[in-house]
């Protein structure tokens, strides 16, 4: 176990609790992705200093996680999307040591507006398919941000995105009631580092661009033709 750094117990549909790891201090990914009847994170977890991924995606009856996991300083990607019984403060209780964080998926986005000011390092944010029918302003104020998904949500608008100066990456599709783009950065500065992270946890999306298929209420075409289009060629 000592030697061990990837722990891959994804779709597991009848594991309860996540395994004592005390003596696997060497993990760097722990992925439970699919685990649907997970209620449990063993709390050895905390003595993991060397963990960069745990991704709960889709965990069900994920009732809490440990109070110590945001304390993690090597973690870099956690993903709680769709654990709909996790208590969202969970989340908050440890927020003033979140500065490691690069990715982030969120079961609710209200949760941001709450952690945004310790989010300093965060590069990727997914609220893709969370039935949002607003954006929280502060979206806005995490300069570090590389890659946006804001897929199938029922928003009408965005807020303002220009000091988003590491921004290339925007997927807007399948926002069937957005009528009106935001305001771009108006320089880029790109500088992905995407390379540092497992590949497996690599975007499939990650080519610069703005994404707006399947938007059928967005007005003035015309207009957000040429935003575009000036937008990419500056990522370029």
């Amino acid at each position: 176990m000592h030697n061990l750094k990837i722990l891959d117990l994804s779709y597991s549909e009848q594991l309860v609790e996540m395994p004592d790891v005390r003596e696997a201090l060497n993990l760097e990914i722990i992925e439970l992705q699919g685990c649907i009847k997970l209620r449990k994170i063993n709390p050895s977890i905390r003595l993991l200093k060397k963990v960069v991924v745990l991704n709960l995606e889709n965990c069900k009856n994920l009732e809490s996680l440990p109070n110590t996991i945001l304390g993690l300083n090597s973690l870099e990607y956690l993903n709680v999307s769709g654990c709909s019984k996790l208590y969202n403060n969970e989340l908050l209780d440890e927020r003033r040591n979140t500065e490691h964080l690069k990715k982030l998926c969120l079961v609710e986005a209200h949760i941001l507006s709450q952690l945004t000011f310790s989010l300093t390092c965060l590069r990727e944010l997914d609220l893709s398919f969370c039935n949002l029918v607003r954006i929280p302003d502060v979206i806005g104020k995490l300069r570090c941000l590389e890659w946006l998904n804001l897929k199938g949500n029922n928003f009408t608008t965005l807020p303002n995105l220009q000091n988003l100066f590491r921004l290339y990456h925007l997927n807007l599709q399948h926002c069937k009631q957005l009528r009106h783009l935001p305001v771009l950065p108006l320089q880029t500065n790109y500088f992905s580092e995407f390379c540092k992270l497992p590949l497996t946890y690599s975007t499939d999306e990650e080519m610069i661009g703005l994404i707006i298929y399947n938007c059928p209420e967005l007005v003035e075409r015309e207009h957000y033709t040429s935003l575009i289009s000036s937008w990419m060629i500056k990522n370029f």
